[in-house]
């Protein structure tokens, strides 16, 4: 595989990987981040034609914030479970869940009180390719849906390098590779624990740097016993 780029920034990453012709992009950004992403791809001599595919991995704000306005301006095939669309046509996230750390209830906290702002997006409601129909097969992508920062978290494996959007972090706003929101701790764990038995070498998450897959065992067994903060009841 050649060079996997990364659009984002210091806190959230958007990967686009390459494809046998043009790119596969894997999330978006927050709604106020369009503007840099477009001229980061320009950066990099990429025409936003070149972009065959975009994968969401899942709803929240941080990951489809402007994803219309890419697919509408890419012509893109749109990767995306069936399980998120209904939040992807309310264009806002389910803020019903609990955080990983004290630090982030108060973070989270802050960013409901400016549901505009960090929570909402303009809504999406355009056709999608089912992910489990393996749509990039010919390209070495196996889709494959798991739970616990969401109800549904997309995730792939191409060349033992897993995509995992949130269900594990490094760096900002993650605590032993937790995401910062957990919809579920016990689904949350069983993913991981089916993602240990997988042929992966490095995680691409959707926060924070790559990191080796060998990190998720220790994460597993922090995380057996460590509680979670509720945000809203």
């Amino acid at each position: 595989m050649n060079t996997i780029l990364n659009l984002g920034n210091s806190i959230l990453n958007t990967w686009l990987i390459p494809l046998s012709e043009g790119w596969c992009l894997v999330d978006g950004g927050l709604k106020q981040g369009e503007k840099k992403f477009w001229k980061r791809l320009a950066k990099k001599g990429i025409a936003p034609q070149e972009i065959k595919y975009v994968v969401l991995t899942h709803h929240h704000a941080d990951h489809a914030g402007f994803l219309a306005s890419v697919l509408k301006k890419t012509g893109a095939k749109f990767i995306c479970s069936e399980k998120n669309t209904e939040r992807l046509r309310a264009g806002m996230n389910d803020c019903h869940t609990y955080v990983s750390t004290t630090p982030m209830l108060l973070a989270s906290s802050v960013t409901t009180l400016f549901l505009d702002t960090y929570q909402c997006y303009p809504p999406v409601d355009v056709p999608y390719i089912n992910p489990l129909t393996q749509p990039l097969q010919e390209e070495g992508f196996t889709f494959f849906e798991l739970s616990g920062h969401t109800e549904c978290d997309l995730c792939f494996i191409v060349d033992k390098k897993l995509f995992c959007g949130d269900i594990l972090m490094s760096g900002n706003g993650s605590y032993h590779h937790a995401p910062a929101w957990i919809k579920n701790k016990y689904d949350l764990l069983r993913s991981w624990n089916s993602l240990n038995e997988m042929e992966i070498d490095t995680i691409y998450a959707g926060h924070g740097k790559p990191f080796s897959a060998s990190l998720l065992p220790n994460a597993i067994q922090y995380w057996q016993d460590k509680g979670v903060f509720r945000l809203h009841k």
